[in-house]
């Protein structure tokens, strides 16, 4: 059920994460000694010629592929590097308006039918252990379904086909068949 609503998430995902890691990759590089950054703008103001580099992320987003490994770091919502340039300061604040919220859409939909398939199975181990409880005379149902009610052998083995539960399709196999 999952499966045929998760091409086109993961499809806009992919493109979120390769954009904007490319995005923060070029932004990095071409205003790491820009003005506009904070170290930049006190080297402005002060004159000053000391041994200071400018604030950037430049040498760790040095490849695309080294970029998408921090935005994916990035896109989980952990921010280990922070020390952007002006520009990548701003990219980043817009990754966490939209881009983390496009990034979890699919994550969404997994969690989703993971937990409606827990419940399904809960259900079905719920309606196999009730066939299997044995039932006093006091609670047959009365009419025609009382000799053919849900302790009948062939809906017993019928539910005990169900692939999501090997071990009660194997116990119920070996329940002698009373009529």
């Amino acid at each position: 059920d999952a499966c045929s609503q998760m091409p086109k998430p993961c499809y806009l995902a992919l493109n979120v994460w390769i954009t904007t890691a490319s995005l923060f990759m070029f932004l990095e590089h071409y205003f790491r000694t820009d003005d506009m950054s904070q170290l930049g703008k006190f080297r402005k103001d002060t004159n000053s010629t000391h041994d200071i580099s400018y604030i950037s992320e430049a040498e760790n987003m040095s490849s695309v592929p080294s970029a998408m490994y921090w935005t994916c770091i990035f896109l989980i919502g952990e921010w280990a590097n922070v020390d952007f340039t002006y520009w990548g300061s701003r990219l980043s604040i817009i990754y966490v308006l939209f881009g983390i919220t496009m990034f979890c859409m699919p994550v969404g939909i997994l969690v989703e039918a993971i937990q409606s398939g827990m419940l399904l199975a809960a259900e079905s181990k719920k309606m196999t252990e009730e066939l299997l409880m044995p039932r006093s005379d006091s609670s047959k149902p009365e009419g025609p379904q009382g000799s053919q009610g849900p302790q009948d052998a062939e809906a017993v083995i019928a539910l005990s086909t169900d692939t999501h539960f090997p071990a009660q399709r194997l116990a119920c196999r070996e329940m002698p068949l009373a009529r």
